[in-house]
């Protein structure tokens, strides 16, 4: 009797593992979308509307924008710290959203301004395709203001649409952490009990870590980056990429080099069908 039991115990468990659908990981911003762009269009607007102080932002090119919109500001030539806490706000003092830069980037109606980083819709849709796994969406955008928007912009650049085989959307709410490392290791943990996770992509690097730290070393992980050269702080087990086609390096002397990174999405496929069909 006491076989049977442990026999039946280890018979339901495995069962159970085995019925959770695989499931790709893919952040959306800087990792589907270029949001350069959109801050690009933001700062055009405040610099126009905030002249002499910030007449720099009027003239700023593509080129100049950085991830962090306090870099792109000195880019631009602004050096006034006070100024640029004005625009950018202070993620220590908790005004990244309320600054005048925040305030439009992370509003729905200015996701039209976004490009679509090339080859991911493809791409998105061969690892739906080719490893038979759901495809989910992970942002850090709200869900209160942005769900309609992102669903909207999914759409347009042809990507798998939420709701649809599968797919599913997940945005941040109301007493979701602010920050988006606390954020997205609660959504993975959440979603390691009805899925297995059999592939990430992310652009923060401190995301990225999170998925490997939290991943099998089998699980691929990938982190959309605009200078794979650059792996400062970045776990070993993470790939990197540009777009969805191609790799820029750029050494310390400024010198660019690109090269195709087909070998890095191929295995990325071949490992992510492999860990869905594994028992």
């Amino acid at each position: 009797m006491r076989f049977f039991c442990w026999f039946l115990f280890c018979f339901t468990t495995t069962f159970a593992l085995a019925a959770k659908p695989g499931a790709i990981v893919f952040d959306l911003d800087d990792t589907l979308f270029d949001t350069n762009f959109r801050t690009l269009e933001i700062l055009h607007e405040i610099g126009a509307t905030h002249v002499p102080q910030l007449s720099q932002l009027v003239t700023l090119e593509y080129p100049q924008v950085n991830f962090f919109c306090s870099v792109t500001c000195r880019n631009a030539g602004i050096s006034d710290a006070g100024l640029i806490d004005e625009v950018c706000g202070n993620p220590g003092k908790g005004t990244l959203e309320t600054a005048l830069w925040g305030q439009k980037f992370f509003s729905p109606d200015y996701l039209k301004y976004d490009h679509v980083i090339s080859g991911a819709p493809t791409f998105v849709a061969r690892a739906k395709q080719e490893t038979g796994a759901s495809i989910i969406y992970l942002t850090g955008r709200s869900g209160k203001d942005n769900r309609k928007a992102t669903e909207a912009q999914l759409r347009y650049f042809g990507f798998p649409n939420p709701g649809e085989d599968g797919t599913v959307l997940i945005l941040k709410g109301p007493q979701d952490s602010p920050s988006d490392l606390v954020y997205k290791t609660v959504a993975l943990d959440e979603l390691l009990q009805n899925y297995r996770i059999i592939g990430a992509l992310d652009d923060s690097k401190d995301n990225a870590n999170m998925f490997r730290s939290k991943l099998a070393s089998s699980i691929p992980v990938i982190r959309p980056n605009r200078n794979v050269a650059d792996r400062a702080g970045l776990s070993p087990g993470i790939s990197q990429i540009t777009t969805y086609y191609y790799n820029v390096a750029i050494d310390s002397s400024g010198n660019r080099t690109v090269v195709p990174n087909s070998d890095i999405l191929e295995g990325f496929l071949a490992d992510a069908k492999a860990a869905n069909a594994a028992p």
